[in-house]
């Protein structure tokens, strides 16, 4: 089995979105913060899925975490720095994606991160 460093450098060069999703999901099960630091910098989670149909919306592995409820990967994401408020051409963010599905899970978890993030923003 490759290590993670290789994994990432292949995984850069790779547009195997399925497999760049796996990996960092897989890393988020571990519960490891510095795990999934790394490929988070070398801008993994920016990997854009495949539209399964023409007028398909453009989504990376955050926007994708979130419209499928996967709680423990948007966390892991999002605590290693990736940008919650990232947003496709049409404008949308991870948020709307959860509320789309009414996963309250995530909505919950966005919200009370971006209300921490201002209540940190206020006190600096």
């Amino acid at each position: 089995m490759l290590d993670d460093f290789t994994k990432i450098t292949e995984l850069k060069k790779s547009d195997d979105f399925e497999t760049i999703y796996k990996f960092l999901d897989e890393l988020s099960s571990k519960g490891n913060l510095g795990a999934i630091s790394k490929p988070c910098e070398e801008g993994l989670w920016k990997s854009i899925a495949p539209k399964k149909y023409q007028f398909d919306m453009e989504k990376n592995v955050l926007h994708v975490a979130s419209e499928n409820g996967n709680l423990r990967l948007v966390k892991s994401l999002i605590e290693c720095g990736c940008d919650k408020e990232t947003k496709i051409q049409s404008g949308w963010t991870p948020l709307l994606f959860a509320s789309k599905n009414g996963l309250l899970n995530i909505l919950f978890q966005l919200e009370l991160i971006k209300k921490h993030k201002i209540i940190k923003d206020l006190l600096h």
